[in-house]
């Protein structure tokens, strides 16, 4: 265990706390910013995909188009991807 008292005063720019909330600050403050960090990653813009071909990316867009079509009719209803039975 760490030496010292947990009531032992430091003086912070004036205000004299005890070690226990001097340390209770310093763990919120890094819990803050890890959360802050984490949040800021997950909120970051993808950047744009990029295709090899013109043929993949014809693909992608009839397949993103079938998703959106299938996703308004009734679960039951859908029909899995087929490049063979569209366009």
């Amino acid at each position: 265990m760490a030496g010292g008292t947990p009531f032992e005063i430091f003086n912070i720019f004036g205000a004299k706390l005890p070690r226990y909330q001097v340390v209770a600050i310093v763990i919120g403050i890094y819990a803050t910013g890890i959360t802050g960090l984490v949040q800021y990653n997950k909120f970051k813009a993808t950047p744009p995909i990029k295709f090899d071909s013109a043929d993949e990316e014809d693909f992608v867009k009839k397949y993103i188009h079938h998703h959106h079509e299938e996703f308004k009719k009734p679960a039951l209803l859908r029909s899995p991807f087929s490049l063979n039975a569209h366009h």
